[in-house]
């Protein structure tokens, strides 16, 4: 009996933890394909702001604490080009506001537009051109956020090699405090790329850029290396496709990565210097930093590159590589040592996209990305320790979509949000692909979308979820969650589980918040109920 009562309790255990406590929204008045960010406020109020296909106007919807429906307010835009090539860079909570940075070219110059919106009625309260490039020069911008704080990171390219990185640091009340900028007079290269701005939850602000230097290349020689062979027959391919491609140039660079590390005591950056082997070329980093022990590990994600030129320099890429760069500032010493992150079962790259942990028990989040036949395909997700700390955990999913995904998609997906591209079908249903993960209760949460039936089937059985030209496949799949303990004991869970058999809640990877105090990731979902279809919010708490 004693056995029977253990057995019992335990069952009930298992069935009230597997319960993910949710909230729908009533139906949005927006249209189902746009583009939408949520931003989730210090007084518990949930902001959405919309987008619309070649429109400048700016839908807000407002819900309270209590995830009730408080405003809804539409505004027309007079700076923003919504036929510009534009990017979201940033959806923040400002001196009580919700404020929204827009990337876009207009004129052949860069301009960085700065949107103020009251949290709670909605209004559009005024929208400045924060900074503009020169002229026929191309800038990045980076919006990070802490506290009452706002750093703006830029990178200026132009034609007469005027390479700038500078960081502007702006109050709460949108003054700017501090201009800093890294001197590069004595340091000789030819190309200059922006990696990667990030800000830690303690404020600890770290930046990265690599420095090129173009270096004498023998085609024979370096051909005979196994790492350029593979991609060399894909440039001949190319050739024979396209009979246009004539005349081709390779090329080598030697290259070297340059980080900047805010010292928030002396209000100034430490730059250190490191040297990359031979044809890495490094497109993002992620930080983990300990201040108390003035430790920085610093994760490069890489690709082998072979250089070619037609018409102009181009280049194709082979397989994902990661570096795991520990810096030690107090002893003034660092070392570079690879990492090995593929433990894919089907041999495909994995891409790194999250740094996460500690500087004692760092982690790295990847999934498998390939492209065949005009399709990019996401596959497993990899989650791997570091000496051994963790048990290394591989998580099924597979998703084809009818596009190239580059890793920058998936990588910025939330730093980065393009707006109003070439393919925008594709680019609305991109919005649902990948995954979202978060640290909460002692462990990793990751949401991403799957068919209903994949829940039952076993890991070699599992449906891919396809897209072809004329259909969004995340329509007939619902939200899960995997959630993964410290013993690497892995919990999959379904968190709509209350649905009929013909409906499906999917959600919008791409626009999603996690509120840390709280515990609770909003997003916007996808509701298909029959031939019925419509977008709401949805509030999970993890």
């Amino acid at each position: 009996m004693r056995y029977l009562i253990f057995i019992l309790v335990l069952f009930c255990h298992k069935c009230i933890a597997a319960i993910i406590p949710s909230e729908l929204s009533s139906a949005l008045p927006i249209r189902n394909e746009g583009w939408n960010r949520i931003l989730s406020t210090s007084d518990s109020f949930t902001v959405l702001i919309h987008f619309q296909e070649n429109s400048a106007e700016l839908t807000v919807i407002t819900f309270d604490k209590n995830h009730k429906l408080h405003a809804t307010k539409k505004d027309h835009c007079k700076l923003f080009n919504p036929h510009a090539v534009n990017a979201i860079r940033g959806f923040y909570e400002i001196h009580k506001e919700a404020v929204l940075f827009i990337e876009q070219r207009i004129d052949n110059k860069n301009v960085l537009l700065r949107l103020r919106i009251n949290i709670y009625s909605g209004v559009l309260i005024e929208e400045t051109t924060l900074m503009v490039s020169q002229l026929f020069s191309y800038n990045t911008y980076t919006v990070l956020k802490w506290n009452d704080l706002c750093y703006v990171v830029t990178m200026c390219i132009n034609d007469q090699h005027n390479d700038t990185v500078k960081i502007f640091k702006y109050s709460d009340d949108y003054k700017l405090i501090k201009t800093y900028a890294p001197n590069f007079d004595n340091i000789d290269f030819d190309n200059i790329n922006s990696l990667n701005a990030e800000i830690d939850r303690s404020g600890e602000v770290c930046f990265c850029i690599m420095l090129s230097k173009k270096q004498p290349f023998d085609k024979q020689k370096n051909l005979k290396k196994i790492s350029y062979y593979d991609i060399y027959q894909r440039v001949e391919r190319y050739k024979a496709i396209y009979k246009s491609w004539k005349d081709d140039k390779y090329e080598n660079y030697d290259n070297a990565l340059y980080t900047y590390l805010l010292d928030k005591k002396r209000d100034e950056f430490i730059q250190t210097r490191f040297k990359l082997p031979e044809n890495i070329y490094p497109f993002y980093t992620h930080f983990i930093y300990d201040s108390s022990a003035g430790q920085l590990k610093l994760l490069l994600t890489s690709s082998k590159v072979f250089y070619y030129q037609i018409a102009k320099t181009s280049s194709i890429n082979s397989d994902y590589h990661s570096y795991l760069i520990n810096i030690d500032f107090r002893k003034n010493d660092f070392t570079i040592n690879p990492v090995f992150v593929n433990d894919s079962s089907s041999g495909a790259n994995t891409l790194p996209l999250a740094f996460s942990g500690s500087c004692s028990s760092p982690y790295v989040i990847s999934e498998e990305d390939v492209f065949v036949d005009a399709h990019g395909y996401l596959g497993n997700i990899i989650i791997s320790g570091f000496a051994n700390q963790r048990p290394t955990v591989s998580l099924p999913i597979t998703q084809k979509l009818n596009a190239l995904i580059f890793p920058a998609n998936l990588i910025n997906k939330h730093s980065s949000v393009m707006l109003n591209k070439e393919f925008l079908t594709q680019e609305y249903i991109n919005q649902y692909a990948s995954f979202d993960y978060f640290n909460a209760n002692s462990s990793l949460y990751i949401i991403y979308n799957d068919y209903p039936d994949n829940f039952k089937r076993s890991r070699d059985s599992i449906i891919p979820v396809f897209q072809n030209y004329f259909n969004n496949p995340f329509e007939e799949t619902d939200l899960f969650v995997y959630k993964v303990n410290d013993d690497g004991r892995v919990f999959k869970q379904r968190i709509f589980d209350h649905l009929s058999n013909d409906e499906t809640i999917s959600g919008m990877i791409q626009c999603g918040c996690f509120d840390d105090k709280t515990n609770t990731y909003a997003t916007v979902v996808l509701h298909k109920n029959g031939k019925k279809m419509n977008l709401q919010i949805a509030w999970i708490k993890l």
